[in-house]
């Protein structure tokens, strides 16, 4: 099964008329790379948050151990 990329035909009435478009697109393309970057900016946070958390229980816990998933809750003093 072979897929045939949909193709559009433009026509520009001048010069002036096709800078327009093109500079209209890369000003789409451009707020789309910024809105892009933003999106990147919030997960790296999470990320660097969830990269610290595991750090923490490594510590805890240790190196290579998993922590034991316990509905039991344990009250002393």
């Amino acid at each position: 099964m072979s897929v045939t990329p949909d193709l559009e035909l433009m026509t520009f009435k001048g010069v002036k008329e096709l800078l327009n478009y093109v500079n209209s697109q890369i000003s789409d393309l451009e707020r789309r790379v910024k809105d892009i970057e933003g999106l990147m900016s919030d997960l790296k946070v999470k990320a660097d948050k969830y990269i610290a958390l595991l750090q923490m229980i490594e510590e805890i816990v240790g190196k290579g151990q998993q922590l034991p998933l316990s509905t039991t809750i344990e009250l002393t003093g």
